[in-house]
């Protein structure tokens, strides 16, 4: 669900985290501090989950990560929001080869400067965080968890795969 009302189509038009702090692209949102992007996420989340209670219906898919990668190369790890026990659905990592997504930086990196870090060590182990950071997670809510991996697939393919998770989920639910 891509936003089904004007409001909710406004808030995919472009990442919200942006709008919320003012930057004009995702290279300017990288250099902002810590502490503005967290109370944008903050602020996302919290707006995405009011939404959510007005059309219960709606599925929505949030592009986040569970760590991230801080300038001197220690983690943040995404805290949970208040309202995820309730809103969640599923959480999904999706992961790939080291090598395919450091190719992946490297061809993105005219689009997105800010993702120019392609170490191979770091990868690994960022994404090795993601995935016991988002399990645990998940098992804390009490929600499913699954990893995808992407390395042979086209998008197409991975959001069909994502979709068909968590229409699967969702009838579960009920």
């Amino acid at each position: 669900m891509v936003g089904s009302t004007p409001e909710e189509a406004s808030l995919f038009s472009f990442p919200r985290t942006f709008i919320i702090t003012g930057a004009s692209s995702a290279e300017q949102y990288s250099f902002l501090p810590e502490a503005i992007r967290a109370e944008a996420r903050r602020r996302m989340v919290t707006r995405f989950y009011e939404l959510d209670r007005r059309n219960p219906k709606a599925i929505r898919i949030r592009d986040d990560h569970f760590v991230y990668l801080r300038e001197d190369r220690s983690y943040f790890t995404r805290p949970y929001a208040s309202g995820d026990k309730a809103q969640l659905l599923a959480m999904v990592v999706l992961v790939a080869e080291k090598e395919i997504i450091a190719n992946r930086r490297l061809c993105a990196l005219e689009d997105r400067p800010e993702r120019n870090l392609i170490d191979l060590d770091v990868i690994a182990e960022h994404q090795s965080l993601e995935i016991k950071t988002a399990g645990l997670q998940a098992r804390h809510l009490r929600i499913p968890f699954k990893i995808f991996d992407t390395s042979r697939l086209e998008v197409r393919d991975v959001a069909q795969a994502v979709s068909a998770f968590i229409k699967e989920v969702a009838v579960r639910r009920g």
